[in-house]
């Protein structure tokens, strides 16, 4: 598959940076772009293949294409086909939903990080503990707070495909996220 038949496929993958670090030392060798986001976590790219997601190689790029353009390609990919709700999770703490993949992408969106403390009507507190849970909480939320925590841990102890201990704020007025002190 050339790089124009999977454009339209390629989206943003949120992992830690140890997994960049096995690949390039892996038996094949792997040369994945990778842009820094915050704290251990990295962006790559992966192509939707209809059955399994494959992690793009830089030789399948063009060279034209910087991965700044890479990203900016992936996440309107990624705003454009994938579905991302808001959901109660337990103890009142709130999670993103997008099928089991992308939650963890959500972060590439600053649209969506936009709408929900525009709803909220505060900045967040985010944390994502695995690709597949991210969950959130108002900075005002202290109570709150401390139950994601609990929920991020057990993940972070249990879970498959996970990332990060780290809480990242969503500032509501710059939106943008930094790593929560």
């Amino acid at each position: 598959m050339n790089f124009n038949e999977m454009r339209n496929k390629i989206y943003p993958l949120i992992k830690v940076q140890a997994f960049v670090e096995q690949a390039k030392n892996s038996t094949i060798k792997a040369d994945i772009p990778v842009i820094k986001f915050l704290a251990d976590l990295v962006i790559v790219f992966v192509v939707d293949k209809g059955d399994i997601f494959e992690i793009l190689q830089r030789n399948q790029i063009p060279p034209e294409i910087s991965d700044d353009d890479l990203y900016q390609l992936s996440a309107e990919n990624l705003s454009r086909d994938i579905e991302f709700s808001v959901q109660q999770a337990k103890y009142d703490v709130y999670g993103i939903i997008a099928g089991g993949n992308f939650e963890a992408s959500s972060l590439c969106l600053r649209n969506v990080w936009e709408y929900i403390s525009d709803k909220m009507g505060e900045s967040l507190i985010v944390s994502a503990p695995a690709r597949d849970i991210v969950l959130f909480v108002g900075v005002s939320e202290k109570e709150k707070l401390d139950k994601m925590k609990e929920l991020s841990e057990n993940t972070l102890q249990n879970g498959d495909h996970t990332l990060t201990k780290e809480l990242l704020l969503y500032d509501r007025e710059t939106k943008n996220f930094t790593i929560y002190k």
